[in-house]
């Protein structure tokens, strides 16, 4: 099973996430809002595959932020006639206000949703739609 590890990336004290938008030369989801990240690979911890994607795709200082632990998903692979399933190991990182003016590589740029608002668009990569629609769905533990 081919394995992924994405960060949502939210703006401290809001209820909003940064995404990237692909621009048509991407290979992967083009023209479409998803999450800062890459493939997983062989022997590759999930956390050093999401901080070597943020290196690469943004100017953000990865040695500053936080990770949680990963929230894990399995949903259909995109474009997968088969019932073939992608391990998403999703991460989230808050940002402070000053660290949220941050470059991206060329061919992306960074937009701003709620993950209701995102749902609502068609413009969203169907991993990242498949994971936020279980992430609503899942229930949240209480504590008591």
């Amino acid at each position: 099973m081919r394995e992924l590890a994405l960060t949502q990336l939210s703006i401290a004290n809001r209820d909003t996430y940064i995404f990237q938008r692909r621009d048509g030369n991407t290979k992967i989801s083009p023209h479409r809002i998803s999450w800062f990240g890459a493939v997983i690979n062989e022997g590759e911890e999930p956390v050093s595959a999401v901080i070597q994607a943020l290196r690469i795709q943004t100017s953000l200082d990865v040695s500053e932020l936080v990770f949680s632990e990963p929230d894990v998903y399995e949903v259909p692979a995109r474009y997968s006639s088969s019932k073939e399933l992608v391990k998403v190991h999703l991460f989230k990182t808050i940002l402070k206000a000053s660290q949220i003016d941050f470059e991206v590589k060329e061919g992306t740029r960074t937009e701003i949703y709620t993950s209701h608002d995102l749902l609502a668009t068609n413009e969203v990569a169907s991993t990242v739609r498949n994971v936020l629609e279980q992430m609503l769905t899942r229930p949240q533990l209480s504590v008591d």
